[in-house]
C-alpha cells in the first residue's frame, strides 16, 4: 500500500526511504512550501501559530481549488498508482505544515496515508497510555 511520509531535510532527521518519491515542501517549492516564516524553530508557541496560519491558508486554497489543492490532487494520483511519497521539510520530526497537507490528501483519497510504522507507533503509544491509566486507577 502506498503512503505519504513526512521526512527531514536535516542531517540526522527522519530520511526518505528507497522507493519513495521525494517532494520538497520547504520554501524552495513555490506551491507546497509554507510562506509563513518561523523565526525561532525552538519556539513551540510560534510554531503552533505558524502551523495554524498555514492551515487557514491551505483551507482557503482548498475552498477555491487553488494551486495547493491542484498539486495535492496530482500527488494523490501518484499515491493511488502505488507510488509512496516522502514530503521533505526542515521541520520534521517536529510538527510541520506537511501534516495538514497529508491530512488534506487523506480526505481527498478517503484513507489513512501514514506509513505502517507511524500507525503502529501510534497504536503502541495509545496502548501504553491506556495501560498507564488503568494502573493509576488501581491506586
Amino acid at each position: 500500500m502506498s503512503y505519504v511520509r513526512i521526512v527531514s531535510k536535516r542531517k540526522g532527521g527522519p530520511p526518505a526511504q528507497a522507493g519513495e518519491l521525494v517532494v520538497p515542501i520547504d520554501r524552495s517549492n513555490p506551491i507546497l512550501g509554507n510562506p509563513i516564516v518561523l523565526a525561532d524553530h525552538l519556539d513551540a508557541a510560534a510554531r503552533e501559530r505558524v502551523l495554524r496560519e498555514f492551515d487557514e491558508l491551505r483551507a482557503k486554497d482548498e475552498g477555491v481549488n487553488g494551486p495547493i489543492t491542484q498539486e495535492l490532487r496530482r500527488l494523490g494520483r501518484l499515491v493511488d498508482s502505488g507510488q509512496p511519497i516522502a514530503m521533505q521539510c526542515w521541520c520534521a520530526p517536529r510538527p510541520c505544515h506537511g501534516n495538514p497537507l497529508r491530512a488534506q490528501l487523506e480526505r481527498m483519497l478517503g484513507r489513512d496515508l501514514r506509513p505502517s510504522d507511524e500507525r503502529e507507533a501510534q497504536l503502541q503509544a495509545e496502548a501504553q497510555a491506556r495501560a498507564a491509566g488503568a494502573q493509576a486507577s488501581l491506586f
